[in-house]
């Protein structure tokens, strides 16, 4: 089944360009696309970084969970994957929008999540 989001707020742009403005997080969205993945696999595949990227990833409802058995320990633990398969952009903005948006958009991790730590 195709799952598309459609974005008509130019917000919902920087959400999604900051989900793979790195490394780490472009290559577990790349391997939860793939189909469900458990927590653990996740982790030993791209390293501790990935709890903070499925927390981000989770915030914006970017993947979806459930409760999986993992096969080698016995014990309940999540799995995750994709929610979109596609995404439909279709906003306008003024120059000063798209402005705003591409600083957002590519500045630095660290001071976007300043940034982010005083409006939250």
């Amino acid at each position: 089944m195709k799952r598309v989001k459609l974005i008509n707020d130019p917000a919902e742009l920087v959400a999604l360009f900051r989900a793979v403005d790195s490394v780490n997080r472009r290559e577990v969205l790349t391997t939860l696309a793939e189909g469900w993945t458990m927590i653990s696999d996740l982790v030993a595949k791209h390293g501790e970084e990935t709890y903070g990227a499925i927390t981000y990833f989770e915030k914006f409802k970017l993947v979806e969970s459930r409760w999986e058995v993992n096969s080698e320990t016995g014990r309940p633990e999540k799995g995750y994957r994709t929610f979109y398969n596609a995404f439909q952009v279709s906003t306008s903005l003024t120059f000063d929008e798209t402005q705003e948006l591409l600083t957002v958009v590519l500045m630095t991790e660290k001071k976007f999540k300043s940034l982010e730590a005083k409006i939250y």
